[in-house]
């Protein structure tokens, strides 16, 4: 079923995503200790060094801590990852608009798509009578409609969530603190997605028993959720982007202009919240 299908992919992909992260920045001068961060003088104060700037102007853009290429690469996956999902519920409500409403919905569609692939001729019939039922078509309707809205609602999310990483990596302040963000909500959405794959493990299964469910829900899902998402990100995070990057504003106000800097520190700092 889709549910548990759903819930092992995002639990593989967050989990790769952590591990990857870990790998790649824990060493780096900018990945605080609050989130397993190694090196000596780890501080979230490094992603504002005033030799980094904007990214579409390479000479504005100094490497300084030799980190850009594996940013661009964890960006790159990050963005890739919203790409698809966003492009499934595009389909998947294109889909729904043109076969939700018709006799016999999707399932029909794709009997009749079996059918011309069989060569046989054959297609599926719908039955008449149940479809000409005013009733029926008016549930159908209302089924119909909330498919959608359960559709475009996380398809809206991609969209965002695709904007911030492209814009958080154009500016070498933002792209370096926004690693450290993405690190921390996937942490907490590893063990959330862990939660929903126990949960939805068959009934026989070792993991869906009730003191398995428990344990993952009360002993990790919850002190990791509060832990990235309560203290993390608001005391490291959101302080960093709006007492750290004071400086960095004023580099950026002189390169564009005064409005831009202003513009960049709310739009970060609400995302954040």
């Amino acid at each position: 079923t889709p549910a548990p299908a759903t819930a092992t992919f995002r639990l593989l992909y967050t989990s790769v995503s952590c591990i990857s992260a870990l790998l790649l920045f824990q060493s780096a001068e900018f990945w605080p200790r609050s989130v397993f961060g190694t090196h000596p003088h780890a501080s979230t104060r490094q992603c504002w060094d005033l030799s980094g700037s904007f990214s579409a102007l390479g000479f504005l853009d100094d490497d300084y801590d030799a980190k850009n290429g594996k940013l661009k690469y964890f960006f790159l996956a990050q963005a890739a990852y919203q790409l698809h999902s966003l492009c499934f519920h595009v389909v998947s409500m294109l889909l729904l608009l043109l076969y939700g409403g018709s006799s016999g919905g999707v399932g029909s569609w794709a009997s009749r798509l079996i059918g011309l692939f069989r060569g046989d001729g054959s297609s599926y019939q719908p039955q008449q009578s149940s479809n000409n039922n005013p009733q029926t078509k008016s549930k159908r309707l209302i089924s119909m409609k909330t498919s959608m809205q359960s559709y475009f609602r996380p398809m809206m999310e991609h969209v965002i969530v695709l904007a911030l990483l492209i814009g958080a990596y154009l500016f070498s302040g933002l792209r370096r603190l926004g690693a450290v963000g993405i690190f921390t909500l996937e942490l907490s959405s590893v063990f959330l997605q862990l939660l929903q794959v126990s949960i939805y493990a068959p009934e026989n299964s070792w993991w869906r028993k009730p003191e398995v469910v428990l344990f993952v829900h009360r002993m990790l899902t919850v002190p990791t959720f509060v832990y990235c998402r309560l203290i993390v990100l608001p005391f490291v995070l959101l302080r960093s982007a709006l007492f750290e990057s004071q400086e960095w504003l004023e580099q950026i106000a002189k390169v564009f202009s005064p409005g831009w800097a202003e513009k960049l520190y709310t739009m970060f700092n609400g995302s954040l919240c």
